[in-house]
């Protein structure tokens, strides 16, 4: 598996981490005994996100650490991603039980063609994990790289300045990751 694929596959799981909150509190037995439904699969899921938000943290302290390319920014625009295309997974919990084997292995199928289809369509997701607990938003940026003007997203802590001269790290073919300013 290629590095940047495993970085945008532990980006996709890990922008869903929200849903392990919303699991928990589904699979807890709040009247009765006060234990876990499926303990097994609760586990196993918690320790998937776990290992989603260890590789999208070592990913993104990698990125810092390479060369990249020197961008010029001719132009910023906020974008508030695929807000809608995003929260749908996070009805299904609410739309019908996941308790039933069949349902939650169509339930991760459903996540599978989400991800397969974010890949292939070059769709952005919003990823909670990085903007709360990374400090990162999602731009729409024009810039300038070998006297030819692109516009891309990109993941930035920042807002970048235009005429500024900043550090690109290509994540996938749709999205890119500012690192610092150059001189």
């Amino acid at each position: 598996m290629k590095p940047k694929f495993l970085l945008s596959l532990a980006s996709f799981i890990s922008a869903y981490s929200p849903l392990l909150i919303i699991w928990l509190i589904f699979n807890f037995d709040f009247k009765e005994s006060y234990y876990m439904k499926k303990p097994f699969l609760t586990l196993g899921i918690t320790i998937l996100f776990i290992i989603s938000w260890f590789v999208l943290y070592c990913g993104v302290k990698g990125l810092k650490k390479g060369n990249g390319q020197r961008i010029k920014v001719k132009n910023v625009s906020k974008t508030s991603g695929e807000l809608m295309n995003y929260s749908i997974p996070y009805i299904i919990p609410f739309a019908f039980s996941l308790e039933d084997a069949r349902r939650l292995l169509a339930f991760g199928v459903f996540m599978i063609v989400m991800f397969v289809l974010t890949i292939k369509t070059h769709n952005i997701l919003i990823n909670p994990i990085l903007t709360i607990f990374g400090g990162y938003n999602l731009y729409i940026i024009e810039y300038e790289l070998n006297k030819k003007e692109y516009k891309y997203f990109f993941l930035c802590r920042e807002i970048p300045k235009i005429n500024g001269f900043y550090r690109m790290e290509k994540i996938s073919f749709f999205l890119n990751f500012i690192i610092k300013p150059t001189i």
